[in-house]
């Protein structure tokens, strides 16, 4: 029953997308970020449920009169750029069988945030977006927070099955990107009610972070925080806010948790940190003897990881955003991997210099402050997480980009109106002052 009403629901997408195309994007993405046909059984479970709306919403977006490619900017040509050369490393991979699925996911985040750029180009597109994003992980989130209120065991913390968030570490990483998203939408809600409830859904995002069992998650989300403190403009009330978001959590954690978050500590005594150096140190060596690394997960198949440290127990996933890319891709794929990101940053920081003062554009200017907060969570969780090529923080780079291209059409526009409006003339000085002029005389005496 569950797989028929999720069907209806996301065949509903379909027709709407043949004649809106965002509402195509707006499908695409809850399906991406969510994953909700991984929450039932059934003939849903494993139907290409992205791949048919995307197919609608390209096909529809061929025959509109919306803007058919994305627009020439910094952002859209790093995304091609890192794209092209991870399907060069690809193609290049000594194991091409694990590489080429993994590309073949990866290249659709890509797709999407290009898509974003060139379609979600209006304010109400983009909020609804942003509404995409915080109920798609929201969800999680609130069954996280019961779960930690129940007593729950830390190893049914899940995401969606098969999805980037399956593990808990992953999850925790993608609820830490969400709560700045919230937030904005909480200070930009006109209505009380939107606002108290976004508030308790914050409540339990944290809780949900800190019943995840994750150190990953729990030292991105404290650098997030201090980030969404730093980056408020009223940072007395945003302190207490966030005292009210930690303090009830803390209270509800187990014994448990507690001698977890310790290991942190003590992390040269911990083996599965000890798994993430050894991972650190192939992908490492795996970039410094080949340009293009070896491919989407060769670092972790059993032939290259032995080589580099056969003592190993056992092999590990990178465990780091950073050393994932670097091992799979080279240092050509980190660095484009970080111009990405940092691209996103500066679009960012311009739309909030720009918008600085104006209250006609308040809301991107908090949007784009809330991002670079959410930027800074997946970038300090990444660190110890292998999420490079998570859909959620490319998405938001793109929405960076079309506050930016909006902001520029904004002061273009303001400025043709400048030189449009009537020119203000001034009078003659004679005219003004009564003299010979003013009284019809030709001729102005010495």
């Amino acid at each position: 029953m569950k797989a028929i009403l999720l069907a209806i629901v996301i065949f509903s997408f379909v027709p709407a997308a043949l004649f809106m195309p965002y509402v195509g994007i707006l499908g695409w993405s809850w399906i991406s970020f969510m994953n909700p046909h991984r929450e039932v059984y059934g003939f849903g479970y494993n139907m290409p449920w992205n791949l048919i709306i995307a197919v609608a919403t390209m096909a529809a977006l061929f025959f509109s009169r919306e803007r058919k490619i994305p627009p020439a900017n910094q952002t859209t040509v790093l995304l091609v750029v890192f794209a092209a050369w991870f399907t060069f490393t690809t193609w290049q991979a000594p194991f091409p069988d694990v590489s080429w699925p993994l590309w073949n996911r990866n290249i659709k985040t890509i797709l999407l945030a290009l898509m974003v750029v060139t379609i979600m180009t209006r304010k109400s597109r983009i909020q609804a977006l942003i509404w995409i994003i915080a109920i798609s992980l929201g969800y999680y989130g609130a069954k996280g927070a019961v779960m930690l209120v129940a007593g729950g065991n830390p190893e049914n913390f899940v995401g969606a099955r098969q999805s980037m968030i399956a593990d808990n570490n992953h999850l925790a990483a993608a609820l830490v990107m969400t709560l700045p998203l919230l937030n904005y939408l909480r200070i930009s809600s006109r209505w009380p009610a939107i606002r108290l409830v976004l508030l308790a859904v914050m409540v339990l995002l944290v809780m949900a972070v800190i019943a995840s069992f994750s150190r990953g998650g729990l030292v991105g989300l404290v650098a997030m925080m201090t980030f969404l403190w730093l980056k408020s403009r009223q940072r007395i009330r945003i302190g207490l806010l966030l005292a009210m978001l930690a303090i009830p959590a803390f209270y509800l954690v187990p014994e448990s948790w507690v001698e977890r978050m310790q290991t942190i500590e003590n992390a040269e005594e911990d083996k599965s940190f000890q798994g993430r150096l050894n991972s650190w140190e192939v992908a490492w060596k795996v970039a410094r003897e080949r340009i293009t690394g070896v491919g989407f997960d060769g670092p972790q198949q059993p032939p290259i990881y032995y080589r580099y440290v056969p003592m190993a127990p056992r092999t590990f996933a990178a465990h780091s955003i950073y050393f994932q890319v670097l091992g799979e891709h080279g240092f050509i794929g980190l660095i484009l991997f970080l111009l990405v990101f940092f691209t996103g940053w500066r679009n960012a920081a311009d739309v909030i210099r720009r918008t600085r003062g104006d209250p006609g554009w308040l809301w991107a200017h908090d949007l784009a402050r809330m991002i670079q907060v959410s930027l800074i969570g997946y970038g300090v969780a990444g660190a110890a997480l292998s999420l490079a090529y998570y859909d959620v923080p490319y998405v938001l780079v793109a929405i960076t980009a079309v506050l930016r291209e909006m902001v520029q059409q904004r002061n273009l526009a303001r400025a043709a109106e400048a030189l449009n409006s009537p020119a203000v003339t001034t009078p003659p000085l004679a005219a003004s002052t009564g003299g010979p002029a003013a009284s019809g005389g030709g001729r102005i005496s010495a």
